[in-house]
């Protein structure tokens, strides 16, 4: 194992932005995806002998984008949203891509409360049936988020 990494995920409808670091606090990439949890897994799947947490806030999304990078064996952790919502509070300019640095920072520091996150496989969540939009036909199972410890 070489550096250890960090991420973070911050997910919505349409694209996640992720946030990937080292140990030390450096940036080592940042960038969007589209929101499907195949895109995401691509792209973490560069650093994934060196990742040792990657970081999502509990939502609605997270539910659904969280549970396949579990399921191929990254560490995934989902993290109580009014923790994060706290910790990212005192950042002057709020984007999604600020979120995930933020995030990724979060789990480095290991300053969060944890909520399990595992992969099972169910219907697709909620709020992307209710948003009208349609599934990717290639998968059709989410994540639970439910308290840890």
């Amino acid at each position: 194992m070489g550096i250890r990494v960090y991420a973070g995920l911050d997910t919505s409808l349409d694209a996640v932005a992720i946030c990937v670091i080292a140990e030390t606090g450096e940036m080592l990439w940042q960038g969007k995806v589209l929101g499907d949890p195949d895109a995401v897994t691509a792209a973490l799947q560069r650093w994934r002998d060196d990742l040792v947490r990657v970081g999502l806030e509990a939502g609605a999304t997270s539910e659904w984008i969280g549970g396949y990078p579990v399921d191929e064996g990254f560490p995934v952790v989902c993290l109580e949203s009014r923790h994060v919502k706290a910790a990212l509070g005192a950042m002057t300019v709020k984007t999604d891509r600020n979120d995930a640095q933020g995030i990724a920072q979060i789990v480095r520091t290991g300053w969060f409360k944890a909520l399990l996150a595992r992969g099972c496989a169910r219907s697709p969540p909620r709020a992307r049936l209710a948003s009208g939009r349609s599934l990717p036909t290639s998968r059709s199972s989410e994540a639970c988020c439910v308290p840890w410890g």
